[in-house]
């Protein structure tokens, strides 16, 4: 649920799913077809997930004996994210994206997918934090691995639900979120200092930096 990305769905969708072309077809079939534009966009997201995914996977192996210093320290710069968010601070970073999508079809689809995963890495920048400590942590690269393919299925899942919806109701649905996007931010600023400090207490009290505190 990323500010940057939510500023192009309406028009997207609109292109893609509810154009005067669906107009003239049933609710039901309007439906699936949002259902269909979403599992296409969600393998774009995977794509690009499941590639860094395996990246960051590898080099935290490397890093092994680091992990949890690496982990301890993300989970402080998580906490510092948390409350500027609370503070209704904008937090993004600048990072070009080479993908240009035109046309229409499945893999125009499949391509916003990939342009999508990675504007929102510069406006979701904490929570992709949170998964790249995850996959650190992890100490496995299958599991770090995993761990970047769940962050992908999330934005999939919200993907597929926000499309069959605007296929549905128009943009009704596109009103409502707006509406609701600043208590997301809030929701996101509690979201992420917990789970700092849950990273941080982890590692210094149940991980393998306990001993410190022996």
């Amino acid at each position: 649920m990323n500010p940057c990305g939510f500023a192009i769905l309406p028009s997207y969708v609109s292109y893609s799913v509810a154009n005067a072309e669906m107009e003239q077809i049933s609710a039901k079939r309007r439906i699936l077809k949002g259902v269909l534009v979403g599992l296409v966009v969600t393998l774009g997201f995977i794509a690009i997930f499941a590639s860094l995914g395996a990246v960051f996977s590898y080099f935290g192996s490397g890093f092994a004996k680091y992990v949890a210093w690496i982990s301890a320290g993300i989970g402080a710069v998580i906490i510092a994210l948390g409350v500027l968010l609370l503070r209704k601070k904008t937090i993004s970073i600048s990072i070009h994206n080479p993908v240009r999508v035109s046309g229409k079809g499945y893999f125009s689809n499949f391509m916003f997918g990939i342009g999508y995963s990675i504007a929102s890495i510069s406006c979701t920048l904490p929570i992709f934090l949170l998964v790249v400590t995850t996959a650190f942590a992890s100490g496995s690269f299958i599991d770090g691995l995993f761990a970047f393919l769940a962050y992908a299925l999330g934005m999939g899942t919200a993907m597929v639900i926000f499309i069959s919806a605007i296929s549905a109701s128009k943009y009704e649905v596109v009103t409502k979120m707006r509406a609701f996007m600043p208590h997301i931010k809030r929701i996101s600023g509690i979201v992420l200092i917990g789970a700092g400090i849950y990273v941080i207490y982890y590692q210094f009290f149940l991980g393998v930096l306990s001993p410190i505190f022996r």
